[in-house]
């Protein structure tokens, strides 16, 4: 049976009165930030939950200015859509500003997708993951030889849309020149969104302005697209074609990373000579010690006695998104 944060904080209790507990971990001032994953704490509950494991920061220099006005400073990437001639020829015109990351993504590589942006949300912001087809024909955007139609509506095309507007967030599928289909859509007040997209899965978690923990939106699908390698671009479309070309949206941060990593705990000293650890935790967390003999990281196994020779010691948790520490305590045996 699920555990609530009820009964997670009886249990606590239960190892302080029933345990010599000689350290309990402080999420906040225990972790080793630069050789840990991405997670964050939860304000209220005060639990770690793991995101992901970061395999490449994307620099904002890798992104090419493909439509309207991009702009790059300290802040990210500015979007200013202007209006594009072939636009017009759309049923709908719009004045648009697109840019394209250059690194591909490798899904044997990389199962997660992390993006922080503001937007104004009477405009269309969007991120679109495409297959090599798309990329190649984006190329040809910016050389003028096709229009942003061709990238998702050519018969080669598979794309896969997340786009905010009118403080919702929409998920669609596009195949080939007809097919679009609307996953999901999910109310989002505010228009500064962080959102992690797992291509290798079904889900994506998000996190708002003024919010500090994740939700999850549940897809129910795979991913329409068979390809070794995607690629991702960022747009925003403006319907009012004679508004004043202004900063629409503003592109923080992209982040390529792994859904599996390691939390690893600063360095604990500690007299005693023979030490366990306490873990209340939801998921496939594994507790790690480095062992100084062997000169390796060890699994800690359920119950397992750990001699302190050097009388300080060090931990990692092994850790898949979204598994949750509730509680990572050090009694002496």
């Amino acid at each position: 049976m699920k555990k609530t944060i009820r009964d997670i904080e009886l249990i606590k209790q239960k190892i302080l009165m029933n345990y010599k507990v000689i350290k309990q971990v402080n999420f906040d001032n225990d972790i080793d930030l630069e050789k840990s994953g991405s997670f964050i704490i939860h304000p209220v509950e005060n639990y770690l939950e793991f995101l992901y494991q970061p395999v490449e920061k994307i620099s904002i220099n890798e992104c090419i200015s493909v439509l309207g006005e991009i702009e790059i400073n300290n802040e990210g990437v500015i979007f200013k859509p202007t209006v594009n001639p072939k636009s017009l020829q759309y049923s709908y015109p719009r004045k648009e500003a697109i840019c394209l990351v250059r690194i591909p993504i490798n899904p044997n590589e990389v199962d997660i997708i992390d993006i922080s942006f503001t937007c104004n949300m009477t405009s269309y912001f969007y991120m679109m993951l495409v297959n090599r087809f798309g990329f190649e024909t984006m190329l040809k955007v910016i050389e003028g030889k096709a229009s942003h139609r061709d990238v998702v509506r050519s018969q080669g095309s598979r794309a896969t849309q997340i786009q905010c507007i009118n403080n919702e967030m929409s998920v669609y599928y596009m195949i080939g020149e007809d097919v679009t289909e609307n996953i999901v859509s999910v109310p989002v007040i505010s228009n500064s969104i962080e959102y992690m997209f797992n291509i290798n899965k079904t889900y994506i978690t998000y996190k708002l302005a003024n919010k500090n923990f994740m939700q999850n939106i549940n897809l129910h699908r795979k991913l329409p697209i068979d390809s070794n390698s995607y690629y991702i671009y960022f747009g925003v479309d403006n319907y009012n074609i004679n508004s004043p070309t202004t900063k629409e949206a503003c592109l923080h941060k992209v982040v390529y990373g792994q859904e599996h990593g390691y939390i690893y705990l600063r360095p604990i000293n500690i007299c005693s000579k023979m030490i366990q650890v306490i873990m209340l935790y939801c998921g496939n967390s594994v507790v790690q010690f480095f062992c100084p003999d062997k000169k390796q990281w060890l699994e800690v196994k359920d119950k397992e006695i750990i001699k302190n020779s050097t009388g300080s010691v060090s931990f990692r948790v092994y850790m898949h998104s979204r598994d949750k520490i509730y509680e990572f305590a050090i009694i002496e045996i």
